[in-house]
């Protein structure tokens, strides 16, 4: 073991893997942010992730056959070894993003209740906009939902800040109403479009996520 400790120090994987994680981080930091202010799908950040998680085993690769100074060379092993991870880093990235039909089986549309948004009176067009079209993803009706006996709530608000719109949104379960997960997001007062065409959509997916993870979980 202390051999093999001595060749990784030689051969600098420590430092490779070092080099690797910080670059990474500050990509997912970039991504994440990007998708902030862009309202890109959540599903960017996830793919983002799985890529440059299996890459970490690419780097610790080529740091074990290129990081010592006196063998650069190309061999067959490390081209398998590379091959091979990229292999199921690609069908990972095809299991994860497979079209699924989660939404109409799994999660039950008549056990949520979509609630008005809280809003004042200048906010009070946008705040329908987004209840009727988080009702619609959700429940696959268009109109806003009260079932009888729900198992979870969904609730929010629609605040104006400045030049902006302050979007929260909160997934309750019932019957004891604590809150399992929650969001904010700040958009342009004028993107109303890209906030129902984009934002709206990826709220519900999240929200869809959340209750197949309380599931799960019982």
């Amino acid at each position: 073991m202390r051999e093999f400790g001595r060749e990784l120090l030689r051969r600098r994987v420590p430092a490779v893997a070092a080099l690797y994680a910080g670059g990474a981080l500050a990509a997912l930091g970039a991504i994440d942010d990007l998708s902030e202010g862009l309202g890109w799908p959540p599903a960017v950040f996830d793919t983002a992730l799985l890529l440059l998680s299996f890459g970490t085993l690419n780097a610790l690769i080529a740091g074990w056959f290129h990081g010592a100074k006196d063998d650069q060379r190309w061999t067959r092993q490390e081209a398998v070894l590379h091959a091979f991870v990229l292999l199921t880093m690609s069908g990972s990235v095809v299991v994860v993003h497979a079209p699924s039909t989660e939404r109409e089986t799994r999660v039950d549309p008549t056990r949520i209740s979509v609630t008005g948004f809280v809003s004042g009176a200048k906010e009070a067009e946008v705040s329908g906009q987004i209840t009727g079209e988080l009702a619609r993803l959700l429940l696959r009706d268009g109109v806003e939902g009260f079932a009888e006996t729900p198992a979870w709530v969904v609730t929010g608000s629609v605040r104006r800040v400045d030049t902006e719109l302050r979007i929260g949104v909160q997934l309750s379960r019932m019957p004891d109403g604590l809150q399992v997960w929650a969001d904010r997001v700040l958009v342009p007062a004028e993107s109303t479009d890209h906030v129902l065409r984009v934002r709206v959509p990826a709220i519900a997916d999240s929200i869809l996520r959340n209750i197949k993870r309380e599931h799960q979980d019982e």
